[in-house]
């Protein structure tokens, strides 16, 4: 019997994991909304901090869980104890709910929904990031455009004054 409660709480730590993996990827996109508005060099830095270690978590660690929710490991383990009989469900007409096959499925779109959002995230900061990037290069062109202008001026103010 404990190895049943072990078993399912691991597969609800998983489910756990995968709702804050959700609420970090919200949270990084919540950051870039507020980046939009101040395009710092310390806030993309922030940011490209953040958006590495859920990138990493999403990539990596959201790929094992979906194959582990895929895997011989989930289904036989998880079989001796699967059907969850409620009497709500019988009474409403419906078939015995199969808990480990649902949280299974519910985890592995769950995983790929935020997978999916943190890709489209990490290329709309990228992009950003560029944009920004190209802004910050138009103004520093327009300043050293300035600053040779003024250096040409100085230049023949003194050939002038040196004749």
């Amino acid at each position: 019997m404990e190895e049943n409660f072990t078993d399912l709480s691991v597969r609800w730590g998983l489910y756990s994991y995968v709702q804050r993996l959700g609420a970090q990827v919200a949270t990084v996109r919540d950051k870039a909304t507020a980046i939009s508005t101040v395009a710092s060099y310390g806030a993309f830095v922030a940011l490209r901090d953040q958006l590495l270690a859920t990138g990493i978590e999403c990539q990596l660690v959201a790929k094992e869980i979906i194959s582990f929710c895929g895997s011989w490991q989930w289904s036989e383990r998880s079989s001796r104890y699967n059907e969850i009989i409620s009497q709500f469900w019988l009474d409403a007409g419906r078939q015995p709910v199969e808990l480990h096959t649902a949280l299974a499925q519910r985890i592995t779109e769950e995983t790929e929904r935020i997978t999916q959002a943190e890709r489209e995230l990490r290329e709309l900061v990228s992009a950003a990031a560029n944009l920004t990037s190209a802004a910050y290069g138009i103004r520093l062109q327009a300043v050293v455009l300035w600053l040779t202008v003024i250096s040409v001026i100085v230049a023949v103010v003194a050939l002038v004054v040196a004749l």
